[in-house]
């Protein structure tokens, strides 16, 4: 779920306006983007779009930082750039963060809807409405594509000046299907031709998984009747399918880590994980209790 002062703030911006009237707003525009073509947003579809997408992306992005957090415990982030910031979902993450924040989105309409959603948090973001190509022009510790990579037409020209201008971690999510998992890669590649690491959730440099098979996670999101009314939807739920990867500039070990990256088979007196090791993928049939209870996304730990 969104954070409290969010959702207030989303219901403020929709007034005495009934959700089920951005319906057809967000219909549409998830039409365009199924089709590739970029939209023309306005503030009816900006504001459609927060309630229908912000609580699944707000969630994958809280999913991949814990992660990271996780890994680097240490780390404070400092200069944020959010390159295609759409509705602000990595911003109500940082909503009560004392950090320099820049925001990069080309939409007038959703840059508005963000700077509303996020007011009474602590978080001042530096809003630039502008094409990407403008976004690289300082350094940053932290560069974050949520959601907007797959977006921009020349995407390897994009990661190399996100290389250049980030000092510590570049973070890329993108859809979990082929087409998302095809950027995911192509970052991994600049990544690599660049000397960085990666953080999470690799386990080796070269991906080991077949040509037609692709990497991703799930984190199940609770729906709102206002989330449910925009969607035109009736479950309580929604699973969001999401890839990502996490690169560093610092030089870091890649992790034996036997990553669940598939859902677990669960049977009578035994389980069965799809893993990435550091042999490569693979299947792992185990009987131990305590491997049962792990589930798609988090690591297996020491196995034989």
């Amino acid at each position: 779920m969104l954070p409290s002062v969010v959702e207030n703030n989303l219901k403020k911006l929709l007034g005495d306006r009934k959700a089920s009237d951005f319906r057809d707003a967000y219909a549409q525009l998830s039409e365009s983007y199924r089709n590739a073509i970029s939209p023309n947003i306005n503030a009816d579809s900006a504001l459609a779009y927060a309630c229908a997408r912000m609580p699944a992306t707000y969630a994958v992005v809280k999913y991949v930082i814990d992660e990271f957090t996780r890994k680097v415990p240490s780390y404070t982030f400092r200069d944020v750039l959010d390159v295609g910031s759409g509705t602000g979902a990595l911003m109500c993450y940082f909503l009560d963060a004392n950090l320099n924040y820049t925001a990069i989105e080309k939409s007038k309409a959703m840059i508005e809807v963000s700077r509303n959603l996020i007011e009474g948090g602590i978080l001042a973001p530096d809003f630039h409405c502008c094409d990407v190509q403008q976004a690289f022009t300082q350094r940053y510790d932290s560069t974050f594509f949520i959601y907007s990579l797959n977006e921009m037409p020349d995407k390897s020209a994009v990661l190399q000046k996100a290389v250049d201008c980030t000092s510590d971690y570049i973070f890329v999510v993108e859809t979990g299907t082929p087409i998302g998992f095809e950027v995911i890669k192509l970052a991994k590649q600049i990544a690599l031709k660049n000397r960085l690491g990666v953080v999470a959730p690799c386990a080796v440099e070269n991906c080991p998984l077949a040509a037609d098979d692709w990497c991703h996670f799930s984190v199940r999101v609770p729906r709102s009747q206002l989330h449910n009314l925009v969607k035109n939807s009736s479950l309580p739920y929604e699973d969001e399918k999401f890839s990502y990867v996490i690169l560093s500039k610092k030089r870091v070990e890649y992790y034996s880590n036997n990553r669940i990256i598939k859902r677990p088979i669960k049977k009578k007196g035994h389980a069965i994980f799809d893993l990435c090791t550091d042999s490569g993928a693979r299947r792992f049939i185990s009987s131990d209790k305590k491997h049962r209870k792990c589930e798609w996304g988090e690591e297996l730990g020491d196995i034989q």
